[in-house]
């Protein structure tokens, strides 16, 4: 409601006010040593590898396993169904734990020299062990779907992008 000569007249007034800025600095400066970089990387990606070998891994064997030919060859086996279902849960957590003692030993590698690893050891091993157990039942989930290997990679990049990137990974 004002005309071009008040509004710039306006606007060169609110301009005209001056701020001081000041920035506090520690003295010395802290810089992470490469090892603690690599125990901090190592455990953010933790989820979305974990998740990735255990579901296109894994999975590709229990999707096979749902296949209708295989399915009915199961079916004529003296084994239940409920056997199988068993047995397909133990492989997957088995793996799981074979991925997480992987990344454990990583851990342990380039971590001994990390205030990180050696503070909080623990929470790092229990963090990541559930983390693991999830994996695996989201695995189990997307693999108790009637779909094929393409839709499994599909399905499974999907998931484990996408809660990288809810997470905070990327």
């Amino acid at each position: 409601g004002v005309s071009d000569e008040e509004a710039a007249q306006k606007a060169i007034e609110l301009l005209s006010d001056t701020t001081t800025v000041n920035i506090v600095t520690a003295d010395a400066k802290t810089t992470a040593s490469s090892d603690e970089i690599i125990i901090s990387q190592i455990n953010q990606f933790f989820c979305y590898l974990a998740l990735g070998f255990l579901s296109l891994g894994v999975g590709h064997t229990i999707i096979a396993n749902n296949d209708e030919k295989v399915g009915k060859r199961i079916d004529a086996s003296p084994v239940s169904r409920r056997r199988i279902s068993m047995a397909n849960t133990a492989g997957l957590i088995t793996s799981g734990v074979v991925i997480w003692l992987i990344f454990m030993v990583f851990n342990l590698i380039f971590g001994l020299s990390t205030k990180t690893f050696t503070e909080h050891w623990w929470v790092i091993l229990i963090n990541s062990f559930l983390t693991m157990l999830v994996c695996c039942a989201i695995t189990s989930l997307i693999t108790s779907f009637n779909i094929n290997s393409n839709t499994l990679s599909m399905l499974t990049n999907i998931v484990s992008l996408s809660m990288s990137f809810l997470c905070g990974v990327f």
